[in-house]
């Protein structure tokens, strides 16, 4: 039986563009807890702005992560990584989550002083994320921007879903007008290579890159 026949057949994905968005948090999910990691996690839903496609990440940690006597050495290799990834990138320059969803670096560092200011010296994972929502969300959402790209399967083959690669702060008109400028002219050099490839009958190569949001909505 060929394949289109198989009523079983799950068609591989197709290569989609690496989308540049702007958007702010709105909700978190339930805090949920796995027993064998150690690890506590919520939804982050993250709106899109201006026609930016919205989604959700998972934010993952340990609520020694917020202990008044943390040290980052002292953590396992994998607990390094997620405080990179959710906490703060300690390394590659790259926006935390947390950090993002903040919305500004003053904003980012406030919120580290309000978590010594109102609570003990080892916080619960429900009062850290109490706190977190009621900072990012209850107190006004401020917008950021982030790079949506098309995630892979372990053996690298594509799914049908995106991941979030890359977070910008826009809080200055500043970084908002570089970060937008960087995007579309990321999505001009993909036009570009797509038209160059076309005109000699190639495959496209690189990254083909576009800006999902309307520039006449952004303020």
């Amino acid at each position: 039986m060929e394949n289109n026949q198989n009523p079983w057949f799950v068609p591989p994905a197709r290569p989609m563009e690496t989308l540049g968005c702007i958007g702010q948090v709105t909700e978190f999910g339930p805090l949920s807890y796995k027993e064998e990691s150690g690890n506590y996690s919520f939804k982050v839903v993250v709106k899109g702005i201006a026609g930016s496609r919205s989604v959700n990440e998972f934010f993952t940690f340990k609520p020694k992560f917020f202990a008044a006597d943390f040290n980052f050495n002292d953590l396992s290799n994998n607990d390094q990584f997620l405080y990179r990834k959710y906490i703060v990138d300690t390394d590659n320059g790259q926006l935390s989550l947390l950090a993002a969803i903040c919305g500004s670096q003053e904003r980012f560092s406030a919120l580290g002083r309000l978590r010594f200011e109102r609570l003990g010296d080892n916080p619960t994972a429900e009062e850290m994320v109490a706190l977190m929502q009621e900072f990012t969300i209850s107190n006004g959402s401020v917008p950021f921007a982030y790079v949506l790209k098309q995630e892979k399967k372990k053996d690298g083959s594509l799914t049908n879903n995106y991941r979030v690669s890359e977070r910008y702060w826009l809080d200055t008109e500043e970084k908002a007008q570089k970060r937008i400028t960087g995007f579309l002219e990321r999505q001009k050099r993909s036009q570009e290579r797509a038209a160059a490839a076309e005109a000699a009958g190639k495959e496209r190569t690189g990254e083909a890159f576009r800006v999902s949001f309307d520039l006449s909505q952004i303020a």
